[in-house]
């Protein structure tokens, strides 16, 4: 009677041991489980799995300790051992899995039938006696010197995503800040012509924009008011050409097109429009604004050459 093949599971997280174990299992595999590494040391000296699956990054010992004191033990160092992560993807902790004794490293999330492929030929060349352990393991000093490096190459990975989690929640802030200044300024000013000019000052100061500028239409092809901050008098023949009917590129893409937002490249797009050497952003936005098919002007926006709109930005310019 064919012997079936033992494979230990190990990751804290019980939502992952659950789904691999599930997948292994409907391929004939009994599968043994352990939470945390220290765990999985007395599952497989008692067991003798024939493959080792771990995370790496797990609380008390992580995989890389787990399989370092698997393939320091003479009776475990033959078993292969696979990681399987998303947290360490870096070429250097592959390297040093694959330095440690491991024979592969899998990166999460990977495709069922490329896992299943993975799993299937370590396990036979492992049948074959065509997997050997590493012949001399680490020095303790020089496991310990790429173990710490990649302790602190993941803390500082860490350190970098919570800042840029920081920055995104203060950007967040900002465009609330500018929506509930908006709303403000809707309830208690009633002169039409102020309401708008205040509206362009308070995109401008709440969200750094290079510049705001407002147009509505008269009638189909031509403009009743343009009004903006921080504009000057240097963009004044600019506004009287738009008055007169005569339209650059950009307005008449707006006018004649379908699209709610129409960024403008102004290196590309814009030629010699005025209004291009006033603001040196190399971008701007352009937002329609109609209601039931109607359009009744636009928002136009000039940007700093390193922002972007992105759908929260979307979503302040639609609610204004």
């Amino acid at each position: 009677m064919e012997t079936q093949v033992k494979i230990l599971v190990v990751d804290d997280n019980r939502n992952n041991v659950r789904l691999l174990k599930k997948r292994l299992e409907s391929l004939g595999y009994y599968i043994l489980v352990a939470y945390d590494a220290r765990e999985a040391i007395e599952k497989v000296t008692a067991e003798k799995p024939d493959l080792i699956i771990s995370d790496v990054l797990m609380p008390k010992m992580d995989g890389f300790q787990l399989c370092r004191e698997c393939k320091k033990d003479e009776s475990l160092k033959n078993i292969p051992f696979i990681f399987y992560s998303a947290t360490y993807t870096d070429e250097k902790s592959r390297k040093l899995a694959f330095d440690i004794g491991a024979v592969e490293y899998i990166i999460k999330p990977q495709e069922p039938d490329v896992f299943v492929k993975i799993i299937n030929k370590v396990l036979d060349k492992y049948s074959k006696g065509k997997l050997k352990p590493i012949e001399k393991p680490l020095e303790e000093k020089v496991y310990m010197k790429m173990y710490n490096e990649q302790l602190i190459h993941k803390l500082e990975n860490k350190m970098l995503d919570l800042e840029k989690s920081e920055i995104h929640i203060k950007y967040l802030y900002s465009v609330l800040a500018a929506i509930r200044n908006v709303n403000q300024l809707i309830v208690r000013e009633k002169n039409r012509a102020t309401l708008i000019q205040k509206t362009c000052d308070i995109l401008v100061g709440t969200r750094s924009y290079n510049a705001v500028w407002l147009a509505l239409l008269k009638d189909e092809k031509s403009f009743a008011t343009i009004v903006g901050s921080p504009l000057n008098a240097d963009v004044s023949p600019f506004f009287e050409q738009v008055l007169r009917g005569d339209h650059p590129p950009c307005i008449k893409k707006v006018l004649t097109g379908k699209e709610l937002f129409l960024f403008i490249d102004r290196s590309r797009d814009c030629g010699d429009c005025p209004f291009k050497k006033l603001h040196l952003g190399k971008n701007s936005l352009l937002m329609r604004i109609a209601y039931k098919g109607k359009l009744f002007g636009f928002l136009a926006i000039s940007l700093e050459p390193d922002v972007y709109i992105d759908k929260e930005e979307r979503g302040l310019l639609e609610e204004v």
